[in-house]
Protein backbone atom coordinates (compact mmCIF):
# COMPACT_ATOMS: atom_id res chain seq x y z
CA UNK A 1 0.00 0.00 0.00
CA UNK A 2 1.31 3.39 -0.97
CA UNK A 3 0.61 6.74 0.71
CA UNK A 4 0.91 9.82 -0.55
CA UNK A 5 0.74 12.74 1.80
CA UNK A 6 0.36 16.22 1.89
CA UNK A 7 1.08 18.61 4.96
CA UNK A 8 -0.14 21.78 5.21
CA UNK A 9 0.49 24.50 8.26
CA UNK A 10 -2.14 26.82 9.78
CA UNK A 11 -0.69 28.68 11.68
CA UNK A 12 -0.08 26.23 15.13
CA UNK A 13 -2.45 23.21 13.82
CA UNK A 14 -1.33 20.63 11.16
CA UNK A 15 -3.51 19.13 8.61
CA UNK A 16 -2.62 16.16 6.96
CA UNK A 17 -4.23 14.30 4.19
CA UNK A 18 -3.64 10.81 2.73
CA UNK A 19 -5.21 9.20 -0.01
CA UNK A 20 -4.82 5.57 0.27
CA UNK A 21 -4.80 2.72 -1.97
CA UNK A 22 -9.14 2.81 -2.68
CA UNK A 23 -8.45 6.88 -3.55
CA UNK A 24 -10.22 7.76 -0.43
CA UNK A 25 -9.27 10.73 1.85
CA UNK A 26 -8.18 10.18 5.00
CA UNK A 27 -7.66 13.46 6.93
CA UNK A 28 -5.83 13.77 10.33
CA UNK A 29 -5.90 16.70 12.14
CA UNK A 30 -3.24 17.48 14.92
CA UNK A 31 -2.89 20.69 17.21
CA UNK A 32 0.95 21.58 17.75
CA UNK A 33 1.15 21.78 22.25
CA UNK A 34 3.10 23.75 23.97
CA UNK A 35 6.41 23.01 22.77
CA UNK A 36 5.69 25.08 19.57
CA UNK A 37 4.95 28.40 22.05
CA UNK A 38 7.62 27.74 23.89
CA UNK A 39 9.93 27.82 21.71
CA UNK A 40 8.94 30.95 20.78
CA UNK A 41 8.96 32.62 24.11
CA UNK A 42 12.46 31.37 24.07
CA UNK A 43 13.82 33.05 21.67
CA UNK A 44 11.87 36.38 22.54
CA UNK A 45 13.35 36.00 25.79
CA UNK A 46 16.73 35.28 24.55
CA UNK A 47 16.25 38.74 22.26
CA UNK A 48 15.45 40.64 25.23
CA UNK A 49 18.52 39.27 27.41
CA UNK A 50 20.78 40.77 24.19
CA UNK A 51 18.73 43.80 23.38
CA UNK A 52 17.07 44.63 26.15
CA UNK A 53 17.00 45.13 30.38
CA UNK A 54 15.53 42.85 32.23
CA UNK A 55 16.47 41.68 35.96
CA UNK A 56 16.66 38.18 37.00
CA UNK A 57 15.56 36.76 40.74
CA UNK A 58 13.03 37.51 43.38
CA UNK A 59 14.59 40.37 45.27
CA UNK A 60 15.64 42.18 42.03
CA UNK A 61 12.34 41.56 40.68
CA UNK A 62 10.28 42.54 44.10
CA UNK A 63 12.66 45.78 44.11
CA UNK A 64 12.15 47.02 40.41
CA UNK A 65 8.29 46.04 40.90
CA UNK A 66 8.01 48.33 44.02
CA UNK A 67 9.72 51.26 41.73
CA UNK A 68 7.16 50.49 38.68
CA UNK A 69 10.21 49.94 35.81
CA UNK A 70 8.94 46.58 34.92
CA UNK A 71 6.84 46.06 31.85
CA UNK A 72 6.19 42.40 32.24
CA UNK A 73 7.02 39.49 34.76
CA UNK A 74 7.36 36.04 33.95
CA UNK A 75 7.06 33.61 36.74
CA UNK A 76 8.51 29.55 36.58
CA UNK A 77 6.06 26.92 36.71
CA UNK A 78 7.37 25.24 40.16
CA UNK A 79 8.06 28.84 41.72
CA UNK A 80 6.64 28.47 45.65
CA UNK A 81 3.06 29.46 45.89
CA UNK A 82 3.95 32.32 48.09
CA UNK A 83 6.21 34.08 45.93
CA UNK A 84 3.86 33.91 43.28
CA UNK A 85 0.96 35.58 45.68
CA UNK A 86 3.82 38.31 46.37
CA UNK A 87 4.64 38.61 43.29
CA UNK A 88 0.82 38.73 41.65
CA UNK A 89 -0.61 41.02 44.56
CA UNK A 90 2.34 43.94 44.06
CA UNK A 91 1.79 43.62 40.51
CA UNK A 92 -1.60 44.40 40.40
CA UNK A 93 -0.68 47.29 42.77
CA UNK A 94 1.93 48.50 40.19
CA UNK A 95 -0.05 47.76 37.02
CA UNK A 96 2.54 45.11 35.18
CA UNK A 97 1.24 41.71 33.88
CA UNK A 98 2.86 38.37 35.30
CA UNK A 99 2.95 35.47 32.52
CA UNK A 100 3.28 32.12 33.93
CA UNK A 101 6.10 30.51 32.17
CA UNK A 102 5.36 26.79 30.64
CA UNK A 103 8.87 25.44 32.15
CA UNK A 104 10.64 25.07 35.31
CA UNK A 105 13.08 27.56 36.75
CA UNK A 106 15.85 25.42 35.20
CA UNK A 107 14.17 25.94 31.51
CA UNK A 108 13.83 29.68 32.51
CA UNK A 109 17.18 29.85 33.55
CA UNK A 110 18.33 28.12 30.05
CA UNK A 111 15.95 30.75 27.97
CA UNK A 112 17.97 33.65 29.67
CA UNK A 113 21.02 32.46 28.98
CA UNK A 114 22.05 31.24 31.66
CA UNK A 115 23.77 28.31 33.70
CA UNK A 116 21.38 29.00 36.91
CA UNK A 117 18.34 28.72 37.61
CA UNK A 118 15.62 31.44 37.32
CA UNK A 119 12.48 31.58 39.27
CA UNK A 120 11.03 35.04 38.12
CA UNK A 121 11.86 37.28 35.53
CA UNK A 122 11.17 40.74 35.32
CA UNK A 123 11.55 42.88 31.93
CA UNK A 124 12.19 46.87 31.95
CA UNK A 125 12.49 47.16 27.83
CA UNK A 126 11.72 44.66 25.39
CA UNK A 127 14.59 45.96 23.08
CA UNK A 128 14.18 44.30 19.74
CA UNK A 129 11.77 41.92 20.55
CA UNK A 130 8.05 42.04 20.62
CA UNK A 131 7.44 39.54 23.45
CA UNK A 132 4.87 42.08 25.15
CA UNK A 133 2.95 42.16 22.15
CA UNK A 134 3.42 38.67 22.06
CA UNK A 135 0.64 37.78 24.75
CA UNK A 136 -1.73 41.39 24.16
CA UNK A 137 -4.16 39.23 22.37
CA UNK A 138 -5.05 36.96 25.28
Amino acid sequence: MILEGLKAFISNKILIIFLNDLNKINIFYFKMGKKQQTESVNSKLALVMKSGKAVLGHKSTMKALRRGTLKAIFVAANTPSIVKAEINYYSLLANTHVYPYVGNNIDLGSACGRYHRVAVLGIQDAGDSDILTLFENK
